[in-house]
């Protein structure tokens, strides 16, 4: 579980490495258009409002000078003088044709990257996938537990300490738990996932909750003995409902 000094420095480095990003982006742009007298994100805009613009070239323009603004909120609406701030020209341009290839490029850019093949990931390495898994099994604990204990603090009438357990319990599942499964990838296919719940409950059912309960007994705790053995019961019914469920998924 990550403390709040460490989620801190978690997302300042995420938001250096967008920039970062960012200015790379911007700045291979800016190199392909700098020559049309375009250089995205790397101008001074002046307005003059009256450029004659199509109802064409204003929708192209519109979406070109939205994207731009997403980078640098500098962008104001339809200009005509501008300086370039890498090769320092101020020139006069047709608005028509200049935004229209400007944005005509920008959105090749865009399309040839993101059909660009993603690089394959690395696998995991055991020992990484075993901590993510005991990390789980500590949140989904942790989420149950802190759910309890805001029960307990509302009947005791502390809503505010319930409510702090509950965010809690909110953050362990929703936000650790769930971003270690999507580490570890957990989950697949319907068949797979009947299959991988059918030997946990298997196990529980005829090994774990059994060796369980024979320990209580042996130590005088009958009681918690008695329950182990009824868990075990419940987990072959679990057992048999997925096998049930396995059975009629159709085959593939």
């Amino acid at each position: 579980m990550q403390t709040g000094a460490a989620l801190a420095i978690e997302a300042s480095e995420r938001a250096e490495a967008a920039r970062a990003n960012l200015s790379i982006v911007t700045g291979f742009i800016g190199t392909i258009l700098c020559d049309r007298g375009i250089c995205p994100g790397q101008i001074e805009l002046r307005p003059r409002p009256d450029e004659k613009l199509t109802d064409g070239a204003k929708r192209t323009s519109g979406f070109f000078l939205t994207l731009l603004s997403a980078c640098q909120k500098r962008v104001r609406t339809y200009f005509h003088k501008y300086r370039c701030r890498r090769c320092r020209r101020i020139p006069e341009i047709d608005m028509n044709r200049s935004l229209f290839a400007a944005a005509a490029t920008f959105a090749a850019l865009l399309s040839s990257t993101a059909m660009a093949a993603p690089p394959a990931a690395k696998p995991l390495s055991a020992q990484t996938r075993s901590n993510l898994e005991a990390a789980m099994h500590g949140e989904a604990y942790a989420n149950l537990k802190y759910l309890r204990y805001a029960d307990q603090a509302e009947a005791a009438g502390k809503p505010a300490l319930a409510k702090l357990f509950r965010a809690s319990a909110n953050i362990e599942a929703n936000e650790h738990f769930d971003r270690e499964a999507q580490a570890l990838q957990l989950g697949g296919a319907n068949s797979a996932n009947l299959e991988d719940a059918m030997a946990g409950e298997h196990y529980e059912n005829v090994t774990m909750y059994v060796n369980f309960a024979e320990q209580a007994e042996a130590d005088g705790d009958v009681k918690v003995a008695a329950m182990f053995r009824q868990i075990a019961v419940d987990e072959g019914t679990h057992y048999d409902a997925y096998k049930a469920a396995l059975a009629k998924l159709s085959p593939r």
